[in-house]
């Protein structure tokens, strides 16, 4: 049996290297601009992990904002 440890490597993506991350831009200055963003994309490739580091990270947290992600039933 193979020794889970061993897979940890392989599933860990430096975040710059997701999806997500060539598309930070345009996504900050969409949520600035419009009341409403949808986000869908791909399982793994950052939606849940990296947006909302993006939006604290460009100070969508100052003042006391918060920010909540709700994942959709797609079922």
């Amino acid at each position: 049996m193979a020794d889970f440890d061993s897979f940890i490597p392989a599933l860990h993506k430096p975040s710059s290297l997701l999806p997500i991350a060539r598309h930070r831009d345009a996504l900050l200055y969409t949520i600035e601009k419009l009341p409403v963003t949808v986000i869908i994309g791909q399982t793994g490739s950052g939606k849940t992990t990296q947006l909302p580091q993006y939006m604290e990270q460009a100070g969508w947290c100052n003042d006391g904002k918060l920010i909540a992600v709700t994942q959709a039933n797609m079922s």
